[in-house]
Order: structure tokens, then C-alpha cells, then sequence
């Protein structure tokens, strides 16, 4: 009998270690996701800083460039600024990226479902 309790007591103790770590795990999981959207958030501040300043200096808005003109690069740029800057959307999907997140997958599109589910922007 005392050996199957300290058995048991063995295996409560290795399950409560395991679940502090996987804890730890998502904790740390969920703040690397964080830094990921405070970088998508800086370069977005970035790029509208740089069409800010192309806006100012913007010769020939006429002059077609590829298959846009200079405007329409511009409006094209500042949507995708738009878009890609999550202090613009709903906080609701932020937080709810940051609660899906258990393990880290490399492979997981950082933003992509977010943006096609939430925003309705297609990434390809």
C-alpha cells in the first residue's frame, strides 16, 4: 500500500511539473507572438512615416510606373500600411491570435489567417 501511494504521489508530483512547464511554454509562446505584432506594428508606423514623406514629394501623379500611376501606388502602398498595422484592427482578434497560441510553430503564417479572417486581406 505505501509503496502504490508514493507511487501515485510520484506521478501527481511529474504531472504538476509538467503542467507548470507547458504553462511556461505558452506563456512564452504567447509573448514571442506579442513581439511579433509590436514588429508588424513598428514597420507599419515606419512605412506610413516613408509615404508621408512620398506624399509630400510626389511629382507627376499621372506618370504611370509598371501598371499604376503615382497616386495609384500611393493609395496601393498606404492600404497595405493599413492592412498590415494591427494597431488599426479589432483588439477582439489580437487577443484571440494571442490565446490560440500553445506551441510555437515556425510554420504558422504570423498574421495571414488573422488578416484573411479578420480584415479580409489576401496575401497572396
Amino acid at each position: 500500500m505505501e509503496a502504490e501511494a508514493a507511487e501515485r504521489r510520484r506521478w501527481e508530483e511529474e504531472r504538476k511539473r509538467q503542467e507548470e512547464k507547458e504553462k511556461r511554454d505558452r506563456d512564452h509562446n504567447r509573448w514571442r507572438r506579442f513581439i511579433q505584432f509590436a514588429k508588424l506594428w513598428e514597420e507599419a508606423r515606419l512605412a506610413g512615416s516613408f509615404l508621408d514623406a512620398l506624399e509630400k514629394h510626389s511629382l507627376e501623379p499621372e506618370t504611370t510606373y509598371g501598371e499604376k500611376t503615382s497616386l495609384e501606388w500611393l493609395k496601393w502602398a498606404r492600404e497595405r500600411q493599413h492592412a498590415f498595422d494591427p494597431s488599426r484592427w479589432h483588439i477582439a482578434g489580437v487577443w484571440r491570435d494571442l490565446a490560440s497560441i500553445t506551441a510555437w510553430e515556425s510554420s504558422k503564417p504570423l498574421l495571414a489567417t488573422y488578416l484573411e479572417k479578420e480584415r479580409g486581406v489576401l496575401l497572396s
